[in-house]
This record gives structure tokens, C-alpha cells and sequence, in this order.
């Protein structure tokens, strides 16, 4: 008599058992690569608001001015809020701008004024978690928490930028990008005057 060739039980197990460890392998790897893509487009879309947001406040803060004789038109911050006059491009005059974190509402707050008088509210999105500030006192070679030129008469040097934000997936993940400092020629430009009349 003739064997009939074909698969054994054993051969049929052995062969299912590889085909199935190998889908395993596929679709695990897979969903990792997937989780891996969700986490850095999330990354990448909060550094991207960070980024919008501080432009920003880079061009307002690098315009801002002061009016000594009014003090309603000062430059006032603390450690985490700002709020100065400037004549950014932006915006036809002169500006009042007010930044800050509001965590319920989680945005950064322009106010534009015409004649110093009508807010605008700028939205961020979520995932900003906190805006710290800084200013350079040029007199004193430090920084401080707290600036108001109706107290020093003159505008800080320059201020430093942290900005802390979260991204959520699986667990919250905190990041602070590295500071920015931010130079305000108007205050350069009044300490040149007094060495130029030397």
C-alpha cells in the first residue's frame, strides 16, 4: 500500500502556532509605533503653540515703552503675570497688554486698548501649565521677581521667559522649555543717553 502524503496534527499545530505568535509580534509593534506617533504629535503640537505664543509676546515685550508722568501707563510684573504699554506693529497706536495664566480658562490674555480702553482676549489652547517671568535690573546686575517702573523710573533691561506645559496620553508629562530672555531697546537706549553726555 501507498502512504498518503500530507500534514500531520502535529506539523498543523506546530505551523498555526508560529503563524500566530508572528500576528502577535505585528500587531504589537504596530500599536507601540502607534502610541510612539500619538505621543510626539502631541509634543509637537504644544511646542508649536508655545512657539505662536511666544512670538507673541516677544514682539510686544521688545516695543514696550513707559510715560513717567502718567502712571497708569507703567511697566508692571511680578513673578507671574505682565502688564505694560507697547507700540507693537500689530496694532495701530499705542497698546496696554496684560499676560498671564488663568488656569480655569487656560489662556494667555492680550488686552488691546484704543485710546487705552477695549480688551482682546487671545486662546492659547490647552497644555500651557504655567508662564513665569524675570527682569534685569541693568543698575544692579540682577534679576528680580517684581519690576514697576513708577518705582525705579525706568524699564528692566531685559525679561526671562519659563514656560511649563503638559501633554496628555497615558500619564501627564510635564515639560519646562528652556527660558527665554528677551531684550528691550527702549531700556538700552536710556542708558546710553546719560554716558553720551559725558
Amino acid at each position: 500500500m501507498k502512504r498518503q502524503s500530507g500534514f500531520t496534527l502535529i506539523e498543523l499545530l506546530i505551523t498555526l502556532l508560529i503563524i500566530s505568535i508572528t500576528v502577535v509580534l505585528i500587531a504589537s509593534s504596530f500599536s507601540l509605533s502607534l502610541k510612539s506617533w500619538s505621543s510626539v504629535s502631541a509634543k509637537v503640537e504644544v511646542y508649536q503653540r508655545v512657539r505662536v505664543c511666544l512670538d507673541m509676546m516677544t514682539s510686544r515685550i521688545r516695543n514696550a515703552v513707559i510715560f513717567p508722568l502718567n502712571k497708569n501707563l507703567t511697566f508692571k510684573g511680578d513673578r507671574y503675570s505682565l502688564s505694560f504699554i507697547t507700540t507693537s506693529s500689530d496694532f495701530e497706536g499705542w497698546t496696554k497688554v496684560d499676560f498671564g495664566i488663568k488656569k480655569e480658562e487656560e489662556f494667555l490674555w492680550l488686552e488691546k486698548e484704543e485710546e487705552l480702553a477695549k480688551g482682546e482676549k487671545i486662546f492659547i489652547g490647552k497644555g500651557i501649565e504655567s508662564i513665569e517671568f524675570m527682569y534685569y535690573d541693568s543698575q544692579d546686575g540682577q534679576w528680580k521677581e517684581n519690576w514697576d517702573s513708577s518705582e525705579h523710573g525706568r524699564l528692566p533691561f531685559a525679561v526671562k521667559i519659563f514656560i511649563t506645559f503638559a501633554i496628555s496620553n497615558d500619564q501627564v508629562e510635564k515639560i519646562t522649555i528652556p527660558e527665554v530672555v528677551i531684550m528691550i531697546p527702549a531700556a538700552m537706549e536710556s542708558i546710553k543717553e546719560p554716558e553720551s553726555r559725558k
